[in-house]
Formats: C-alpha cells, sequence, structure tokens
C-alpha cells in the first residue's frame, strides 16, 4: 500500500539529527588539535570537506540499516502471500523484516549497498558543505561591512 515503509521512513530523522552535530564537531576537533589556526566557522575548504565526509560516513554506519529495512519494507509484494494459509503468510512489519534481513546473512546483510552509496553521496555533501560554510562566511563578513566589501563596492 501507500504507507508501507511510512514507520521506518520516519526513523530516518535520525540521520540529520546524528550528522549535523557531529559535523559542527569535528570543526571544532580541527580547531583544538591546532591542526588550523582559526575559528572553526572559517575552515578551508579541505577541512570542510574531511569534516563532511568523515561526519557523513560514521552517520552512514549508524543509521543505513534503517535505510535497509525501509527499501524492504516498501518493495514488499502483497501479492507474496496471496494464496497461502494465514500460518504461511509473511509479516510487513519492522521487527519481521528487520528479523528476516538478520536471518539472511547475519548483520552484514544490513549493510549490504553501505559502500557504494556512501561513494555515491560522498561527493554531494563536500560540496554542499564547501558552498554552504563558504557562502556562510561571504554573508557574515557582508553584513557586517567588513572593508573588504566595502572597498570592492566603491571601485
Amino acid at each position: 500500500t501507500l504507507y508501507n515503509g511510512l514507520g521506518a521512513s520516519m526513523m530516518g530523522i535520525a540521520h540529520p539529527l546524528i550528522y549535523f552535530p557531529l559535523y559542527e564537531k569535528s570543526k571544532d576537533i580541527f580547531v583544538g588539535l591546532g591542526l588550523v589556526k582559526s575559528d572553526p566557522d572559517s575552515l578551508s575548504s579541505r577541512y570542510i570537506v574531511i569534516c563532511a565526509v568523515t561526519s557523513k560516513a560514521i552517520t552512514s554506519a549508524i543509521t543505513y540499516p534503517h535505510e535497509i529495512i525501509r527499501a524492504r519494507l516498501q518493495d514488499f509484494r502483497k501479492e507474496e502471500n496471496d494464496g497461502l494459509p494465514k500460518s504461511r503468510r509473511t509479516a510487513n512489519t519492522i521487527t519481521s523484516v528487520g528479523g528476516r534481513i538478520w536471518r539472511e546473512k547475519g548483520i552484514i546483510s544490513f549493510y549490504d549497498g553501505f559502500f557504494v552509496n556512501l561513494m555515491r553521496i560522498s561527493p554531494s555533501y563536500a560540496i554542499t558543505f564547501v558552498l554552504y560554510e563558504n557562502f556562510c562566511v561571504f554573508f557574515q563578513r557582508s553584513m557586517a561591512g567588513d572593508q573588504h566589501f566595502s572597498s570592492e563596492k566603491s571601485d
């Protein structure tokens, strides 16, 4: 039906709840370790990419099993149970699908496609956060009336 996998999709809110604080903390770590000589909000693009991709990898490792369960719930075909006696029908709940996945190959089955997905999405996260951080610095400086921006306007 239309709502298959809705509960598992709602669990997906955990991803940004983990990712964004982890990303911000990773910026603080670079500054705290003395690897960069600036505040966390003006890191170079290289460090932003490292923070974004590392945070994405860690967050995905924690939340990827829910993606597998959600996909399996959404892919469940009702006709698989048609014609079967009630005792042999397959339940379509988060726990039953999770149990079936576990029985397939154990914990490794919750990470099928993990590295491919990580390689697919990492460039997007890197570009997005480099642009985001650079726009933030640009707008903060322009709103503060930075001399560099003021002199460019008068030329």
